[in-house]
């Protein structure tokens, strides 16, 4: 019916008028200079109160999006709001958020305890139902320990055991809770759709008979859904045609009601499968297999085939049958489309497939902390694996074929026709490879974590090259045997390699750093070499002309070694030995020279002494005053002066 102007004026203004007494109350409170309120933190629980209040009444109204918007004020003045808590969860749950979300508030809620619009009592229970439902059975039994009222701990007894597999113990928390509550004959559905596949004793088989008898008509009107649920025990065939034939006369659309219509002969196969199979409903994966595996003729086939191509839902598995789901299949014009597996039932799947033409296209699932991701070429061979965990992400590529990894399985249902009825199911326990496997079939592997990233090449486990990007640092790596052998570096980030990197390997076959080269200008001149074997040796190109002109070793006790081509000509004829940045010894064309100081302590005259430059510090290489030519050479913080007029 159309609301009229009228009504949502008033609706409207009703909205306002709520926000606007929040406002006005909260700017009351927040101005408060009372003695005995003065606390910042009574303040904002006062604020937060009057918060959730008006979230309570928007919650109330059906206001969901107003609602949350007040109750997460509320919880930023005060995050042990309780009542805000509980408004946050009724409207996550009501938009199918993961549960385990949902059950965090509340508990948030309960252990704050800090209630005013709702009763602890109520949301206590429906935190142990809902802690039931994601199979959290043993935290439910012991939260239900507070909870007063024993008709809802019966409740919640029944179902924890139920879940347990203790279906005699489940029966009688049942049989005690319907004794108070006879018009919640629902909840006895679960035990008895367990009991179909149980052997069960004769306590159960008197209380079946009882609900039958005795609850069944003062029930049956209310709560039509019993009806199915004991066709099974109905005892004789007429009894349970009576049972469908009340059902449907609701007009209710119950997947095994109508599959046993159609074995009670009720209705042909034709309407059976209408009805299954009408578009967006949600179909038992026992009912889908019981259909596919007892197709009566080759034209029921025929009809299966073309009801199957037109339709799109869901094929579900509830083992517990509580309405929650462990396993979903989609299908869309009778092909698979998506799947998920939620065995704890939290909202949060285990693990997902995506199809493309009904085949498995891609897989996502969890082990502990690890996530895994699957794309294949075409199933069950694998495109890439991507696994993501605390220490980062790598993505393994692999070639056609190579590597297969079935994370679902396909079963063919169909006992005529194995083109109709496939269903693919995740296995009781899926098979994760190691990343060890992982790396001896993949052809690539990408690795990403803290602020680097690397790509090897590989074949048969064994590392090719690689490129790596370590915090702006560009490494090319090529390898031999799987080990490293030369790295060119960009260092700088410009797309040109500045330095090189050399291996060999050490008498235990280890890969050891044997030369760095740096070529920071990229013209192909390294300015700079480093060896490390068989002591450190440190080279320099000082004018880019391709020739050494200082060598630097490392020599025992500290000694360092510098040999200089004062000439650049390639040769060296001065040699200087350096101890603790103080020169021992100079050598010139093997000839050993005097060391004479400069009044800068940093200068040193090597034979003679032209001059002396006082507080100027002269530039390296040549210079010439008053007709004196020398050269200057700085090795570390000093500075050698050649006197060349002698020579």
């Amino acid at each position: 019916m159309k609301k009229s102007g009228l009504c949502l004026v008033l609706k409207n203004a009703f909205k306002l008028l709520n926000v606007v007494v929040v406002l006005v109350v909260v700017a009351e409170l927040s101005f408060a200079e009372t003695e005995e309120t003065d606390s910042l933190l009574k303040r904002n629980q006062q604020i937060a109160e009057v918060y959730a209040d008006s979230a309570f009444v928007f919650l109330w109204q059906g206001n969901y999006d107003t609602a949350l918007e007040i109750a997460d004020a509320a919880l930023s003045f005060y995050p042990a709001s309780a009542d805000a808590l509980v408004v946050k969860y009724f409207i996550l749950k009501s938009r199918k958020k993961p549960l385990e979300v949902c059950i965090e508030l509340l508990e948030a809620a309960l252990q704050a305890d800090t209630f005013k619009n709702f009763y602890k009592e109520d949301i206590l229970v429906r935190y142990c139902h809902e802690l039931i439902s994601i199979q959290r059975i043993y935290e439910a039994l012991k939260a239900s320990e507070a909870i007063v009222s024993e008709p809802e701990r019966w409740y919640i007894m029944a179902r924890a055991q139920l879940a347990l597999g203790n279906y005699e113990t489940a029966l009688e928390y049942y049989k005690s809770y319907i004794s108070i509550n006879p018009d919640s004959i629902e909840c006895i559905i679960p035990w008895l759709m367990q009991m179909r596949k149980n052997a069960y004793s004769a306590q159960a088989a008197s209380f079946i008979e009882y609900i039958k008898t005795v609850l069944l008509n003062y029930i049956r009107f209310d709560h039509p859904d019993i009806l199915p649920a004991l066709v099974p025990f109905a005892g004789d065939t007429e009894t349970a045609k009576i049972y469908l034939r009340e059902y449907r006369a609701y007009n209710r659309n119950n997947a095994y009601a109508t599959y046993y219509a159609y074995e009670f002969g009720l209705i042909s196969w034709d309407t059976m499968l209408d009805e299954l199979f009408v578009q967006n409903s949600v179909v038992p994966y026992e009912i889908y297999e019981t259909v596919a595996q007892r197709i009566p003729t080759p034209d029921a086939l025929s009809v299966l085939r073309r009801k199957l191509a037109a339709w799109k839902g869901f094929i579900i598995i509830d083992r517990n049958y509580d309405a929650i789901p462990e396993m979903v299949l989609e299908i869309n014009n009778g092909l698979s489309v998506y799947a998920y597996r939620d065995a704890d039932q939290n909202g949060i799947y285990e693990a997902s497939v995506q199809f493309a033409d009904g085949i498995p296209e891609s897989c996502q699932f969890s082990a502990g902390s690890t996530m895994i991701s699957v794309t294949y070429f075409r199933w069950p061979h694998v495109r890439e694996i991507t696994v993501s965990n605390s220490s980062g992400t790598r993505t393994y590529y692999f070639g056609p074929g190579a590597f297969s990894l079935p994370l679902v399985e396909q079963k063919f249902l169909g006992t005529i026709d194995k083109t109709v009825a496939i269903w693919y199911d995740f296995p009781a326990r899926i098979a994760i490879p190691t990343e060890d496997a992982l790396v001896k079939n993949c052809i690539k592997v990408d690795r990403n974590g803290n602020n680097t990233f690397a790509t090897v090449k590989i074949a048969s486990g064994v590392p090719l090259q690689s490129m790596q990007n370590d915090a702006g640092y560009k490494i090319f790596t090529m390898y031999h045997d799987g080990f490293p052998v030369l790295e060119r570096i960009d260092i700088n980030a410009d797309g040109k390699f500045d330095g090189v990197r050399m291996y060999i390997r050490n008498a235990q076959g280890v890969p050891v750093l044997a030369e760095t080269r740096i070529d920071s200008d990229s013209n192909g001149v390294y300015e700079y070499i480093e060896r490390y074997s068989p002591a450190l040796t440190k080279i320099w190109d000082t004018n880019q002309d391709g020739i050494q002109d200082i060598i630097v070793t490392e020599e025992t006790n500290g000694v360092l070694k510098y040999d200089a081509a004062i000439d650049m000509s390639g040769t060296f004829p001065l040699i200087v030995y350096i101890k603790n940045n103080v020169p021992i010894r100079v050598l010139f064309k093997g000839e050993e020279l005097p060391l004479i100081n400069d009044t800068n302590s940093r200068i040193y005259w090597i034979g003679i002494k032209y001059f002396d430059f006082g507080q100027t510090v002269p530039q390296e290489g040549w210079g010439i005053i008053n007709g004196k030519r020398y050269f200057v050479l700085r090795i570390q913080d000093l500075l050698f002066v050649q006197a060349l007029n002698q020579y």
